[in-house]
């Protein structure tokens, strides 16, 4: 009977306190079942839950021998293990699991009270309470039994945890909160409420998308084409992506397994948290769907200006002769991979590609437009340092370090480094500025003592001059009464030549008009230039320039443009010309003829021009040449359109045109100067019948070529392609001997 009360008791007793001590006793037992879990192999953990289980069920069968046996001395249960399996569980440690199972139970007063409450009642209300002993001794083992296994697992080296199983015990026995189940049916229809929401926005974005692209194409002026592109773009992507593709199927597909999922009659709880997955991925997938919609209509003007800014950038490298950058390469990959993901309906990715491919390319622009500031500013202090010092002939320590930053520039340049070209260019700069701060320093000294020097030598030829002057006087008083009486002789001379002359002429006068139109079947236009008087060379320029001195001049005719390979070749047809130069490859026809030397001129050429037209044509004099050049003008104009050489006016090196210091250009590629002559700077340096002098002192004042017995040496005007500006001034000489050769050389003739 006592047994039968103590078995009753304790099923009464295991009934309430079971959920606690799964709660609180056995809480410090998972934590070390977690612990002695880690880091055991999968074969240890198999065969330790397989000892827990052996030892469990001989532990069930002595707890049944103890219970139904009158002798037992206390609630304790002792075991045999067997002592060779090390991973069984002890005597010992069986009695201390019981031991603290016992003191739970004695520590709650309240538990205890309402078990002996639990206990009074069923013997005065349970008629099979004595009648049934055995049964009632199973039911308690069997409650019992469940604890034991929890007691046993958990001290069986955390085996079962490691494989899951006493979280499976657990959510057997653990009781289902009913209010989390209910929470999770609301969170799913507030979910499927979202998920409609953002399923009507986007069908109204493709119905709104498609009712603009019918009232764009009504309108069919050019302003509003990249408008109908961009919507017409945007429906195409969209209408294969996401109307014809499988996308939306696939969402409303998840949809409907979830809704299913929530809708069976007793869904447990991880078939809930399952669909509530499902339908939160169901959401991203229509809010991505929005953002690629989004995505598509920004697309078109996108990969427009992506496009177009690189052909912007392809034209200005052209138009600078500047080889590719790297930058160039990769917004061209950037722009081929936007097209990639863009077929692949991917249109955020597509965007973000095409945007970030515009930036670099504007970047790139903006450092192309800065490397062309950065040079003409460094070219223009250069310009202006050369200009400062050409009277004083000066020197700078800078300039060699200027010239080699300018050449370093130009390599990276050509390399497509902008960025290091920018900043060598802007050193350059710099170094001319540095050179050019100096030499005016000493410029400002050198023009003192130029000027204290000159008012003492003043000073000096003031005194000599008044003690000339009365001897002078007289020798000009007789000097005076000779020449009136020799210019009356000669005037009388000069009417009676003239008026023989004009007798000639206008007895030949259609002959000479007919061997003139033949002549310009050869040669070309010519220009008639009206003789006056200038001055002739330059008091600033080269020492080769000076003095600068008055010439009169009768008029003349000109070629318009320099002798072209055409021309030259009728004469190697013609058999006049036994030389034929090369023309390196950039052309001939209207290009000027290089490579002839000025015995090629003057035995070869002009002799069968000569021959052909029955007319006398021959090289200028330097005179004439000055004069054609600076345009019959009196000022000292460096240039015939002005004090500067500017940009595109000539061909030059740093002339600003497209063929500087490449090639020559065809002749009339430039504008003629005021009286029709064209290349009168630039292009090809032009040979004149003069003789190299070192300065103009006594140079003749008629305009009449000034020869020599010896001339070794003759004159060459008007620089080349492969000059600097300095060197294509009207004033500007050089000399070369009679047989020279040069690819920036050709010639142009006159009619006297």
């Amino acid at each position: 009977m006592e047994l039968q009360k103590a078995v009753t008791l304790l099923q009464l007793e295991g009934e309430i306190l079971t959920e606690r001590l799964i709660r609180d006793a056995f809480r410090a037992k998972i934590k070390q079942a977690q612990e002695q879990a880690i880091g055991a192999s999968s074969e240890e953990s198999i065969k330790a839950f397989r000892v827990s289980l052996d030892s469990f069920s001989k532990a069930q069968t002595a707890l049944l021998a103890s219970i139904l046996e009158p002798s037992s001395q206390n609630k304790s249960v002792v075991v045999n293990f067997n002592k060779e399996d090390t991973n069984q569980t002890t005597t010992a440690e069986f009695d201390a699991i019981n031991v603290e199972f016992d003191t739970i139970i004695d520590s709650d007063d309240v538990s205890k009270h309402n078990s002996k409450d639990k206990l009074e009642k069923s013997k005065t209300n349970d008629p099979a309470y004595d009648a049934s002993p055995n049964e009632n001794e199973q039911k308690s083992s069997s409650k019992f039994t469940w604890i034991l296994l929890l007691i046993l697992l958990l001290g069986s080296g955390g085996a079962s945890y490691h494989y899951g199983l006493f979280d499976l015990i657990m959510d057997e026995i653990a009781p289902v909160d009913v209010s989390t189940m209910e929470g999770q049916l609301i969170e799913g229809a507030r979910i499927q409420g979202e998920i409609k929401v953002l399923s009507q926005r986007l069908n109204n974005g493709l119905r709104d998308l498609k009712s603009d692209l019918q009232n764009a194409q009504q309108d069919t002026s050019l302003k509003n084409v990249d408008r109908i592109e961009t919507l017409r773009l945007a429906y195409q992507l969209n209408q294969s992506y996401i109307v014809e593709g499988t996308v939306l199927l696939e969402l409303e597909g998840k949809v409907s397994q979830a809704q299913s999922l929530l809708s069976r009659p007793k869904p447990k709880f991880e078939l809930q948290q399952q669909a509530l997955y499902m339908l939160n991925d169901v959401k991203s997938g229509y809010q991505n769907l929005w953002e690629q919609f989004k995505a598509s209509q920004k697309l078109y003007p996108a990969k427009s200006n992506a496009k177009k800014l690189h052909q912007k950038i392809i034209a200005s490298l052209k138009k600078h002769q500047l080889n590719l950058p790297s930058e160039i390469v990769e917004s061209a990959k950037l722009i081929s991979t936007a097209e990639e993901v863009e077929n692949a309906g991917q249109y955020t990715h597509a965007l973000n590609y095409y945007q970030e491919s515009t930036a670099e390319l504007e970047a790139l622009l903006s450092r192309i437009e800065n490397l062309q500031n950065a040079k003409s500013k460094a070219l223009m202090t250069k310009d202006k340092f050369n200009n400062a010092i050409r009277e004083f002939n000066l020197t700078s320590p800078n300039v060699e370090q200027a010239n080699d930053l300018m050449q370093r520039a130009l390599l990276s340049s050509d390399k497509g480094d902008t960025v290091t070209a920018i900043n060598l260019y802007e050193q350059a700069q710099q170094s001319w500025q540095m050179a050019l701060n100096s030499a005016q320093i000493d410029i400002k000294e050198l023009q003192a003592a130029q000027a204290a020097k000159k008012a003492l030598a003043v000073k000096e030829a003031l005194a000599a001059k008044q003690a000339l002057v009365a001897k002078e006087a007289l020798a000009a008083k007789q000097a005076l009464a000779a020449k009136e009486a020799l210019a009356a002789k000669e005037a009388l001379a000069a009417k009676q030549a003239q008026s023989a002359a004009i007798k000639k002429s206008k007895a030949s006068n259609l002959t000479f008009k007919e061997k003139l139109q033949n002549a310009q079947q050869l040669v070309g236009k010519l220009v008639s230039i009206q003789g006056s008087s200038f001055l002739m060379g330059s008091n600033t320029g080269e020492r080769n320039e000076k003095p600068l001195h008055r010439v009169n001049l009768k008029s003349f005719k000109m070629m318009e443009h320099e002798v072209t390979f055409a021309q030259w070749d009728k004469c190697v047809i013609g058999g006049g010309c036994t030389y034929r130069p090369e023309d390196k490859g950039w052309g001939r026809g209207d290009r000027p003829v290089i490579s002839v030397s000025f015995n090629d001129i003057t035995q070869q050429y002009i002799p069968w021009l000569n021959k052909e037209t029955g007319l006398k044509f021959t090289l200028p004099s330097e005179a004439q040449w000055e004069y054609a050049a600076r345009e019959g003008s009196r000022s000292q104009k460096a240039y015939s359109w002005g004090v500067d050489v500017g940009v595109n006016q000539a061909n030059c090196r740093f002339c600003g045109s497209k063929w500087d210091h490449n090639m020559t250009a065809p002749v009339k590629s430039f504008s003629p100067n005021k009286w029709g002559l064209y290349d009168m700077h630039g292009n090809v340096g032009e040979p004149v019948l003069d003789c190299w002098h070192d300065n103009y002192n006594g140079a003749p004042n008629d305009g009449k070529p000034w020869l020599s017995n010896n001339c070794q040496k003759t004159v060459t005007r008007g620089g080349s392609w492969v000059t600097e500006p300095y060197k294509i001034r009207s004033g500007y000489r050089v000399a070369n001997s009679l047989d020279y050769r040069n690819i920036g050389n050709g010639f142009r003739l006159v009619h006297n």
